[in-house]
């Protein structure tokens, strides 16, 4: 696991604390969902189009 600090907005901050109360989860487990997700997305896309131009 890799710890990082990131930056976000004061409103990102309350969305996040807002979702992981609906969903009964740490705001961390939150973000580090939502993280992997997006991660696993945009790499997605980019070997994806590296496939497509070749």
């Amino acid at each position: 696991m890799i710890g990082t600090n990131i930056y976000i907005s004061q409103e990102t901050q309350e969305s996040l604390i807002k979702a992981a109360a609906l969903k009964k989860m740490s705001v961390e487990e939150l973000a580090s969902s939502i993280l992997s997700e997006s991660i696993q997305e945009k790499l997605g896309q980019i070997s994806y189009s590296s496939e497509k131009k070749s």
